[in-house]
C-alpha cells in the first residue's frame, strides 16, 4: 500500500544500517556457528548447578557466558 511504501522510505537508513552490520563476516560466522551447534544431532544431558560451576572453568564457556550477557545486558537496556 502507498502507506507501506511510506514507511519503508522513512526506515531505510536504518534497515540498511541492520543489513550491513549482519552482512559483516564476523557476525555472518557467528550466525553459522550457532545454526551449526542448533543442528547438531548430539543431544547433550541436562546441566545442574554443580554441571555449570564445571563448565564454567572452560575458557571457551567463560566467553561464551560474556558475550550472552553483553547481549542481555543491551536487550534489557532497549526492552526498558
Amino acid at each position: 500500500t502507498p502507506e507501506d511504501v511510506r514507511l519503508l522510505g522513512d526506515n531505510i537508513v536504518q534497515i540498511l544500517k541492520t543489513v550491513r552490520n549482519l552482512t559483516q563476516p564476523e557476525i555472518l560466522n557467528l550466525a553459522d556457528r550457532a545454526t551449526s551447534a542448533l543442528q547438531a544431532k548430539t543431544s547433550p544431558a541436562p546441566v545442574g548447578t554443580l554441571g555449570l560451576l564445571r563448565a564454567m572453568r572452560d575458557p571457551e564457556v567463560k566467553k561464551g557466558t560474556g558475550v550472552l550477557l553483553e547481549l542481555l545486558r543491551s536487550l534489557g537496556r532497549d526492552a526498558g
